[in-house]
């Protein structure tokens, strides 16, 4: 799932990330975004910079792009968090600056709930008892409805439209701009 910059005129995350091909963990999935995306990103910032109005409301702060890469390792639910950021967005050349997250991890200690409020964490794990399970549609629903549950709480990191990429071994599926069922 991602939000934030999306499509430019040359730039499609989708196309990024089709680029990648099949990835056997969130590791390799994180290791290859990465590397793939800080370039073409760089290059449709530099281009969306040419209009500095529409820039300042399409990127309104230095996040350029966050990608959260959700699965089950272990039996257990995990993700990997990368946030994009411009170091300084009025310097050329535009210098991107990736953190990551992930849980489990080693900052992770407390399990997932560190990275959103835990009183969201625990009613939507109330309301939605394993969630990381069941057939592939369960599970992007499901996501979908977390990240829909953060927007409508007012957790300012994510936003709509929502946006999932289902990665399989052989393959991925685009699930886009759909709304979340309530």
């Amino acid at each position: 799932m991602w939000t934030g910059f999306r499509q430019g005129a040359n730039y499609s995350l989708n196309q990024i990330v089709q680029s990648i091909g099949p990835v056997e963990s969130l590791d390799s999935l994180a290791t290859a975004l990465k590397k793939a995306i800080p370039q073409p990103l760089i290059a449709a910032l530099t281009d969306a910079r040419k209009s500095p109005e529409s820039f300042k409301q399409r990127i309104p702060s230095a996040m350029a792009l966050g990608v959260t890469s959700i699965g089950v390792e272990n039996d257990q639910p995990a993700f990997v968090d990368l946030t994009f950021s411009m170091e300084d967005r009025n310097v050329n050349p535009i210098v991107i600056r990736i953190a990551e997250r992930r849980c489990p991890g080693t900052e992770c200690n407390e399990g997932c709930s560190k990275f959103v409020p835990r009183d969201l964490a625990e009613q939507f794990s109330d309301d939605h008892p394993d969630y990381w399970q069941g057939d592939v549609d369960r599970v992007v629903k499901n996501a979908k409805q977390f990240v829909q549950l953060a927007i409508d709480t007012g957790f300012d990191k994510y936003g709509s439209p929502i946006s999932a990429l289902v990665i399989t071994p052989t393959g991925s599926e685009w699930h886009n701009d759909e709304p979340v069922p309530k």
